[in-house]
């Protein structure tokens, strides 16, 4: 697909076009010197036109408890507010929280995302939906002595996300 994004304002303070072919940005300069053929023209109406944005840590179905027992400290805001309710999280809650964040994620410019976390199946479905990038893995904390890692569910959730979602 081609797009030609024209009205933009860039980062050195010029304004002008750019023009997008496939994945390649192969024209960056004055509107008058854009190619033509463009499948799609966007009107940047002078707004800054800035490269993607990277989202590095992001735990995308905590969505539903942003902003709950915010005032607490982190040890008593985990044990009586974030532990409680991930205990309740079903997979349907994830997905939807997900969603939401990714949603918000681009709306804010972000194109790609790192995320650890549970239900990560759900996310990695998602991520597909939404046409985003995303570095997904499966949380594997656990707090029981003795734990062994072949056997509990946990690995194998995230031995069946790199299974099924590997690149």
């Amino acid at each position: 697909m081609k797009y030609l994004l024209k009205n933009a304002r860039f980062l050195d303070g010029s304004e002008g076009s750019l023009f997008v072919e496939g994945a390649a940005v192969t024209y960056v300069g004055e509107a008058s010197g854009a190619p033509t053929g463009a499948e799609r023209t966007i009107d940047c109406g002078g707004n800054l036109l800035i490269p993607g944005l990277y989202n590095l840590h992001t735990h995308a179905a905590m969505q539903f408890i942003r902003g709950y027992g915010e005032d607490l400290p982190l040890q008593d805001w985990l044990e009586t507010k974030v532990y409680p309710a991930e205990d309740r999280l079903t997979k349907d809650m994830a997905g939807w929280a997900c969603r939401l964040a990714m949603a918000e994620m681009i709306r804010g410019g972000i194109v790609s995302f790192s995320d650890m976390y549970f239900y990560s199946d759900v996310l990695a479905e998602a991520v597909l939906e939404s046409g985003m990038k995303a570095n997904v893995a499966r949380s594997l904390v656990s707090f029981e002595p003795g734990m062994r890692a072949f056997g509990d569910r946990r690995f194998e959730e995230a031995r069946a996300l790199v299974r099924d979602y590997q690149n």
